[in-house]
This record gives C-alpha cells, structure tokens and sequence, in this order.
C-alpha cells in the first residue's frame, strides 16, 4: 500500500481533471438544451442566442468563461500531480 498508492496519484489526478472537464461541458450542453437553470453558463449562452441570433459575441465569450474554468481546474491538477511525481 505505500508503494503502490503513491504511484498512482498522478493517474488518479488525470482521471479526475478529465471527469471534471467532460462534467462540465455536459452540464453546459444540458442547461442550453433544456433552459432550466437561471444562473448557469447553458442558460446565459441560451438566452444570448434567443436575443438576438445574429450576434455570436456573448456566446464566444461564455465559452471563453468555460473554457477557462476547465483550464484552471486542470492546472490544479497537474499542479498536484507534479507534487506527487518527485
């Protein structure tokens, strides 16, 4: 068990920032599709696009929103999982 624990953090981390990532984009597909929360980022890209379909600005930039969340939680991991590494 102190052997093989260790060893395996660094998978564990990648396992769990992939989830977390592949969670949230579901998430966000589900509220656009649906449009049942009020304050997610599904909702605010729906109701950017029900005001006015031409413009794709606030929908570019709620993606940006998304996509940096995902790329600050996986910092975190690989953060985490560069600690276990040494």
């Amino acid at each position: 068990m102190k052997i093989k624990i260790p060893l395996a953090i660094p998978y564990i981390m990648t396992g769990i920032a992939s989830s977390f990532a592949l969670s949230l984009k579901i998430e966000i597909m589900a509220e656009v599709i649906t449009g049942y929360t009020r304050l997610g980022l599904g909702s605010a890209i729906l109701s950017a696009q029900r005001s006015d379909p031409t413009n794709m600005v606030p929908v570019f930039a709620y993606s940006l929103v998304a996509i940096v969340i995902m790329l600050v939680f996986d910092s975190v991991a690989n953060v985490v999982k560069e600690k276990y590494e040494q």
